[in-house]
C-alpha cells in the first residue's frame, strides 16, 4: 500500500538515476557501453541504464521526468539533456 502522491513509485526511485547515468554520459565519464558494463558486472544489474533507456525510448523517458519535475520540482527529477533533445527530434517529425 502505498499514499497518493504523483508519480508511480518505480518512476520516482528510478528517474533519478537514468538521470545521473545520462548526465554522466554527457560529462564523458565513459562510453555508454562501459557506463552499462560497469553496472551490470559491478552491481549486477541485468542491463545497464544507458540501454534501457534506449529500448524504452529517450522522448519516453523526457515525459515522465518533466511530468516528476512539474510535480515535486526536485532538480533530480529534471529531464537530462539527451531525453530533451530525443524529445524535440521526435516532436518535429510529427
Amino acid at each position: 500500500v502505498c499514499g497518493d502522491f504523483a508519480g508511480r513509485i518505480i518512476d520516482r526511485l528510478v528517474r533519478p538515476y537514468y538521470n545521473a547515468a545520462l548526465r554522466q554520459l554527457d560529462a564523458q565519464l565513459a562510453s555508454a557501453d562501459d557506463l552499462d558494463t560497469t553496472l551490470k558486472l559491478g552491481l549486477g544489474y541485468p542491463v545497464g541504464p544507458i540501454a534501457l533507456l534506449e529500448s524504452t525510448g529517450l522522448a519516453h523517458h523526457y515525459d515522465v521526468t518533466q511530468a516528476l519535475f512539474e510535480a515535486w520540482g526536485e532538480p533530480a527529477y529534471a529531464p537530462a539533456r539527451r531525453a530533451r533533445v530525443a524529445k524535440t527530434l521526435q516532436s518535429r517529425k510529427r
